[in-house]
């Protein structure tokens, strides 16, 4: 089973930055506490996969980043069922081997969490999945757009 946080790549610039997004149901096994909100460490990993996702365009899908660590994190308003996560990420440094990236996640202009200086390895992508499902994925979070 995947666990997929991020439901559209709205834009992204190849090696630089990302913007997506994750539209929150109450139908999702993501909730805790009463009222119900999205666990923070949830929110990350959201953020993480969208820069995950930054790094595998860039790369037109031959690597893959996973984290390896975190400077800072930040966390801010909850998110409950029904909101909208924006997600924007950016690659602060990059080389054959690592990359640093930084990010928001908002709600309505509300932020709701921030990291830097989340470092990933990269790694080749098809020792992680089948490339041609990684393109499925690819082709389902960006729709008719690069």
């Amino acid at each position: 089973m995947r666990f997929q946080l991020v439901d559209r790549i709205d834009d992204h610039t190849p090696w630089k930055t990302i913007s997506a997004r994750k539209l929150t149901s109450l139908s999702e096994d993501i909730w805790e506490g009463s009222p119900p909100e999205m666990a923070p460490a949830l929110v990350l990993e959201s953020l993480g996969q969208a820069g995950g996702w930054l790094i595998t365009l860039s790369s037109q899908g031959t690597r893959r980043g996973l984290l390896v660590s975190i400077g800072e994190v930040a966390f801010g308003d909850p998110v409950r069922p029904g909101d909208v996560l924006e997600l924007e990420g950016r690659i602060d440094s990059s080389s054959d081997e690592a990359a640093v990236m930084s990010g928001r996640a908002t709600v309505a202009g509300r932020t709701v969490l921030e990291a830097d200086g989340m470092m990933c390895v990269l790694v080749d992508a098809g020792s992680l999945e089948d490339p041609q499902r990684t393109e499925a994925t690819r082709l389902l979070l960006v729709g008719g757009h690069a």
